[in-house]
């Protein structure tokens, strides 16, 4: 009798978790969904999403999660004291991107996101002040810059529309930045040199390469005197 109440004890505390478990897990991934699909509406402050969020949650036991909700909250307001306007006109979709990272995260999932460019330094390559060394790198701001993860790829692409690649001169030194080496250890840039092509998950942005103008021989009208008479000579230089 002893042995039989024990494993009927053991079965209910099993069945409670394995079922508990999993109610919990479907409450958690409830709450994220709805704070990412109320990311889309613009009538809805963020923050108070996120506020909303983490309150659920650790209504729900989860404080962990409720924590990293937090921690998502605090950066978003700091990033904008910042004054960026690229993270103010994507600020709903780099959080809505931030949940699903957690939602990821807690379901032990992996998770591709969408690369977001916003604004490259330069806004062009200069070919005379690559050639004279003045122009080492490409600087462009955004988020999910993560090259590895999300499949950003980079090219040169000559006059005649052929492509080469020079991913492997790629950086992310930050969060929020991604680098292309120009030095004379990275991208090599030549006088065919159009443009540098970023391709990501369904977008592609542009860089063109300024090229020097060709020098155009000048013809310069001359005056001689001869015997009395002038006479115009061209003069070319």
């Amino acid at each position: 009798m002893k042995r039989g109440k024990v494993a009927g004890v053991i079965l209910t505390v099993f069945v409670i978790l394995l079922f508990g478990g999993c109610g919990t897990t479907d409450k958690v991934v409830k709450i994220l969904d709805k704070a990412i699909e109320s990311m889309n509406d613009a009538s809805v402050r963020w923050e108070d999403v996120l506020t909303e969020t983490r309150e659920k949650l650790i209504e729900a036991g989860q404080t962990t999660v409720a924590n990293e909700v937090s921690n998502v909250l605090t950066k978003a307001t700091q990033d904008l004291s910042g004054g960026g306007m690229c993270f103010i006109d994507f600020i709903r979709s780099k959080l809505a991107d931030d949940l699903r990272r957690i939602r990821a995260r807690f379901l032990n999932e992996k998770i591709v996101l969408k690369p977001h460019f916003c604004t490259p330094s330069p806004h062009n390559v200069d070919y005379a002040m690559y050639h004279a060394g003045r122009l080492n790198t490409i600087d462009i701001s955004g988020f999910n810059l993560d090259f590895f993860s999300n499949n950003i790829k980079a090219y040169v692409v000559d006059m005649a529309g052929n492509k080469s690649e020079v991913t492997q001169h790629l950086g992310h030194p930050g969060e929020y930045l991604l680098t292309l080496n120009l030095g004379s250890k990275g991208v090599e840039i030549t006088r065919n040199s159009n443009k540098i092509v970023f391709e990501t998950s369904g977008n592609t942005y542009t860089l063109n390469v300024i090229q020097p103008q060709a020098q155009v021989a000048r013809f310069t009208p001359q005056t001689i005197g001869f015997c009395g008479l002038d006479h115009r000579f061209g003069h070319i230089g």
